[in-house]
């Protein structure tokens, strides 16, 4: 019955790596004393991880944020959690932060980090 934002990652992720400074900045901003963070890599990619329980909960549950194509939750994703149920979710960083011609994912520009301030903030208001 609890309300929080958690974020699903995994530590090798590109956008996860550029959304973490960026969630915990906000949320510092915004007065949470805490931010969660679950990595999902291993439960999500090794069907013999002792924690794929906990995925296929995640699974389940929150059945809305799995990518029907991919079959799967992908990284990263942001849930707004009111009284324990499913308010609102956020998938990656920002639409037009995407990799490059080169395969890199560049740095968030100042526009990128103003849209995904606004997004993050959107989802702390979900739950406050």
């Amino acid at each position: 019955q609890e309300s929080f934002i958690v974020t699903l990652g995994f530590e090798a992720c590109p956008w996860c790596q550029a959304l973490m400074p960026e969630y915990n900045e906000v949320a510092k901003s915004e007065g949470l004393k805490e931010v969660y963070y679950v990595d999902i890599k291993d439960m999500r990619d090794n069907v013999e991880s002792s924690d794929r329980i906990y995925y296929l909960a995640l699974y389940s549950y929150f059945n809305e944020i799995v990518d029907i194509e991919k079959d799967r939750i992908n990284a990263p994703t942001m849930l707004a959690i009111k009284n324990g149920k499913l308010e609102t979710f956020h998938i990656d960083t920002v639409s037009t932060h995407t990799i490059n011609e080169q395969g890199i994912l560049p740095a968030l520009t100042a526009e990128q980090k103003t849209e995904l301030h606004s997004i993050i903030k959107g989802l702390i208001s979900k739950v406050k």
